[in-house]
C-alpha cells in the first residue's frame, strides 16, 4: 500500500470505522438547503468562491499585457450539472474554465 499521505493508505479504519465516517459525512452540511438558489448552479460554493475572488482581486495586480486561455478540470461524474463534453480536448468531459492569463508575471 502506497504512503504518500498523512496516513498509509488502509490504515484510516483504525481511528474511525466506515459506517461512522460515511454517517458523518452524510449529515454533515455547510449550507441550508432551504434556501436555495435554483438558478445559480453553484449555490453550495457560492460563499466560498465570493471569499476566493475578493482574496485574489486583493493580491492580483493586472498589468498592461493579458491573455485570456481556456483549460479544463477533469469531472467524470454524470450528476455534475457544469460538465461538458468538449471532443477537442485530452480529457473530453470536464468542467471549461476561461483563465485571464498575466504576461508579466506568468500567473494564471
Amino acid at each position: 500500500m502506497a504512503d504518500d499521505g498523512a496516513h498509509s493508505a488502509g490504515s484510516f479504519g483504525h481511528f474511525i470505522p466506515r459506517n461512522r465516517c460515511t454517517a458523518i459525512l452524510r449529515d454533515l452540511h455547510f449550507y441550508n438547503n432551504d434556501t436555495a438558489n435554483q438558478r445559480d448552479t453553484l449555490w453550495k460554493l457560492r460563499a466560498v468562491v465570493d471569499v476566493l475572488q475578493e482574496r485574489f482581486l486583493a493580491i492580483w495586480t493586472v498589468s498592461n499585457i493579458i491573455s485570456f486561455n481556456e483549460g479544463v478540470l477533469p469531472a467524470t461524474s454524470k450528476r455534475n450539472r457544469t460538465r461538458m463534453f468538449m471532443p477537442d480536448k485530452p480529457r473530453g468531459y470536464g468542467i471549461k474554465m476561461v483563465m485571464k492569463c498575466n504576461a508579466v508575471s506568468t500567473a494564471a
